[in-house]
């Protein structure tokens, strides 16, 4: 019985540390990013003077991040998202709606009179899916989407002459994309059989490697962009494991709304995937093709990965999108 109650006793005051633990890195997250805020002048420059795309708004971190920036009228926010709450509601595994989408980014930002400083500021593309019956869904919102949002937007960036502004884009990656083996001599095959929706998985592979071929194309972006149109730069960030949404599409429904509390104490909170992203958007160096997390580079990809992978990505991302 002595041992029960003490075995009770420690077993609570464990969970009481961790849950302290998490308020506290919660807090902390939140003070860092108002002296984030400070220090770029989010919360003392004039109305409308950012212009920040975000992706993936209707849930998860990008909700996060479009709500901290909405408190701040220095920024002008436009969601891009699934759902009708988002300024634009985008299908990202449709390429006629990713093209409608860009064409009222570029209407808005790029050809209406009512803005004479014409331009945009930060694009983030944070959509993703964990995993999915059919690897396509993974590979579209994950990497085929937004690299074509990428490269379309910095053509019409460098096509419209846009001298008063910097563009950054930030990608959301993972960690996870260590697990990939994904290079340029087996890409194609890969992505190929991925996209052939009668093949079916069960595993996360396709997960890392989507992300890891984000990796490679923003390496790519930057040597393609980096002597001729430097305003333009291409950065990765990885947010760290938050608890969102992001694999409630193939869990238990039962063990998903179970696991709930372990998910509190264990993973990140969204506003603690905020930061990074914030920080790869306003706080980092203006430097461009380099992988972030927290509040520090981690690697500059521009020289340790292989641009020509990301190369060969872009290639089969353009043919995919002319042949739908």
């Amino acid at each position: 019985m002595r041992v029960a109650v003490v075995a009770l006793v420690a077993g609570i005051t464990a969970v009481g540390v961790l849950v302290i633990r998490r308020i506290l890195r919660i807090r902390d997250a939140r003070s860092q990013l108002h002296r984030l805020a400070h220090r770029t002048g989010l919360d003392v420059l004039p109305s409308g003077y950012f212009r920040v795309c975000i992706s993936g708004t209707s849930s998860g971190i990008g909700k996060a991040c479009a709500e901290y920036l909405s408190q701040f009228s220095s920024v002008s926010v436009h969601s891009i998202g699934r759902s009708s709450v988002n300024d634009s509601f985008v299908d990202l595994t449709e390429a006629n709606s990713i093209r409608e989408c860009l064409n009222k980014v570029e209407r808005l930002w790029y050809k209406s009179s009512e803005n004479p400083s014409s331009g945009l500021d930060i694009w983030i593309n944070n959509a993703g899916l964990f995993s999915s019956k059919t690897p396509s869904k993974v590979w579209w919102p994950n990497a085929l989407a937004p690299a074509f949002m990428a490269e379309d937007m910095s053509y019409r960036f460098v096509a419209n002459h846009i001298k008063s502004r910097m563009l950054r884009f930030v990608q959301v990656s993972s960690r996870l994309e260590t697990k990939s083996d994904l290079d340029k001599e087996n890409m194609r095959g890969i992505i190929a059989s991925a996209l052939d929706e009668s093949i079916h998985f069960t595993s996360t592979k396709h997960y890392a490697d989507s992300k890891r071929a984000m990796i490679y194309h923003t390496a790519y972006m930057h040597q393609k962009y980096a002597s001729s149109h430097p305003s333009l730069s291409y950065v990765a960030v990885t947010p760290g494991m938050v608890n969102t949404s992001l694999g409630k599409s193939v869990a238990n429904v039962v063990l998903w709304v179970l696991s709930y509390p372990l998910r509190f104490l264990f993973l990140r909170s969204p506003i603690e995937g905020v930061l990074p992203i914030m920080y790869a958007a306003f706080g980092c160096p203006s430097e461009s093709g380099v992988y972030t997390a927290d509040q520090e580079i981690i690697e500059r990809i521009s020289t340790t990965r292989d641009s020509e992978a990301g190369e060969v990505f872009s290639q089969i991302m353009r043919e995919r999108f002319n042949s739908i």
